[in-house]
């Protein structure tokens, strides 16, 4: 899906940026065993989401994206968006439900 300008993209750019910090990998390792992310990364996500959107609209694709994905693998949509500038359909969807739920 390509980005439409409507903050989703800036929103997962957000998510990650804690990585570069250089988490030590033991601590990561057991935050994604438990599809819990690194509390950098959830803090660095809440801070730009909220930049555009309500707290319980962000703590809802927070909690969305760790129930989904393992932290290996949002890493991996995180660098196909970085890449692509696209947002995949599966993650799209969940923008979306989490907008319903408004």
């Amino acid at each position: 899906m390509q980005f439409s300008g409507s903050g989703i993209f800036s929103v997962l750019l957000a998510c990650t940026s804690a990585i570069a910090l250089g988490l030590p990998t033991r601590v990561l390792a057991a935050e994604a065993a438990k599809n819990v992310y690194p509390a950098e990364v959830t803090k660095n996500f809440m801070k730009g989401c909220q930049y555009r959107s309500k707290k319980e609209y962000c703590s809802c694709v927070m909690n969305s994206l760790q129930a989904k994905y393992t932290f290996a693998e949002f890493k991996k949509v995180d660098e196909e968006v970085r890449t692509t500038r696209k947002v995949p359909d599966a993650v799209q969807s969940i923008f979306d439900s989490c907008k319903q739920k408004k």
